[in-house]
């Protein structure tokens, strides 16, 4: 999600900088009309906005971010499987004990990863209510 709104802030950057590039380029030479005077300043501080929009926003950075907490939690989730796996085989104290390491692991990863997008998570909430019906 993060990375697409990246690339839609990004594309239209590319495209005004080299209109305007162009523009200028190929206008050195004569004496343009006021219209076009204008739209190049329009183009050029467009460019400028969307390339601060995207440095503020730090779409890619937050994709990382997200995709690298997916990474932890798919890792928490074989390390249940196999707590699970092993659940016959140990006493009530040890799997308490790993049971306890376990939810550490998924708090810390809570409190360090980035919350999905309310667009993401609405869907998320709509779709488990869906199942439970």
């Amino acid at each position: 999600m993060e990375s697409k709104r990246h690339i839609q802030l990004g594309v239209p950057i590319v495209i005004t900088s080299t209109i305007v590039a162009t523009t200028i380029f190929s206008t050195l030479s004569s004496n343009p009309d006021i219209e076009w005077k204008i739209i190049t300043g329009f183009l050029s501080i467009s460019a400028a906005v969307l390339a601060s929009l995207q440095t503020f926003f730090k779409h890619s950075e937050l994709s990382e971010r997200h995709r690298i907490a997916g990474a932890e939690y798919s890792s928490i989730s074989r390390n249940l499987e196999l707590f699970m796996l092993k659940f016959d085989d140990m006493d009530r104290g040890d799997l308490i004990k790993e049971l306890e390491d376990l939810i550490e692991e998924i708090n810390n990863l809570d409190t360090i990863s980035p919350d999905p997008p309310d667009i993401v998570y609405n869907r998320a909430v709509k779709e488990q209510n869906t199942n439970e019906d």
